[in-house]
């Protein structure tokens, strides 16, 4: 599988994901006790009663997380049009070494994770932040999660851990670039020299051709 026709930026991106979630399952479950299996004693539903209950909660689920989506895509096109994204991106940019461009599909991407496959970039500043957004998944994932389970989950040690698990992918991603992205950056250095060089020999032949 290949993110942006890289098989090294989508090998930067799955394992800083993975490996932040397993430092922090690893680190949670230290000194966690292993939760004991509950036995249920419960009579034995029909199949038809089995089949309609699943049906519904499925349908239930599914129409949730559908309309969990459309209501972030009208809320994103709302700060579009107001120009609170374009304001937000332009305060990051300044303060970072991302562009205005980047900074706004980056902002979108945190809201709903698919904006981020407008990201086209070999930067791994870029890189980085878009495995920190993955390691989240976004917001409108996170609420179509809650929306799924209801009751019984605690939100904020949700968030917590997703943001510990966003810093620990931003740092692992970091590492990586300067592992998996020696030969892109060796090859763009090259394509650099070699287009210099080649403006300087059609520069110098052109002076030749005139003092001719």
């Amino acid at each position: 599988c290949r993110i942006y026709g890289s098989e090294n930026i989508s090998m930067i991106i799955f394992l800083s994901t993975t490996l932040a979630n397993l430092i922090l399952a690893f680190f949670c479950g230290i000194k966690s006790d292993i939760p004991e299996k509950p036995v249920y004693q419960e009579k034995q539903k029909p199949f038809t009663q089995i089949i309609v209950n699943s049906v519904s909660n499925a349908s239930s689920g599914m129409f949730q997380m559908c309309t969990m989506i459309v209501a972030f895509s009208v809320f994103k096109v709302f700060l579009t049009s107001t120009g609170a994204i374009e304001i937000l991106s332009g305060v990051i940019s300044k303060l970072s070494n991302f562009s205005e461009n980047d900074c706004f599909t980056l902002i979108l991407s945190f809201f709903e994770i698919t904006n981020i496959t407008s990201l086209a970039t070999c930067d791994p500043d870029i890189i980085s932040a878009m495995s920190a957004i993955f390691a989240t998944g976004g917001i409108c994932v996170v609420l179509q999660i809650f929306s799924i389970l209801r009751s019984g989950a605690d939100i904020c040690m949700f968030l917590k851990y997703r943001a510990i698990a966003s810093i620990l992918s931003f740092i692992i991603s970091r590492i990586l670039c300067g592992i998996f992205l020696k030969d892109i950056a060796v090859t763009a250095s090259t394509i650099k020299i070699y287009s210099e060089s080649n403006s300087v020999g059609v520069g110098l032949a052109e002076t030749l051709r005139g003092e001719g």
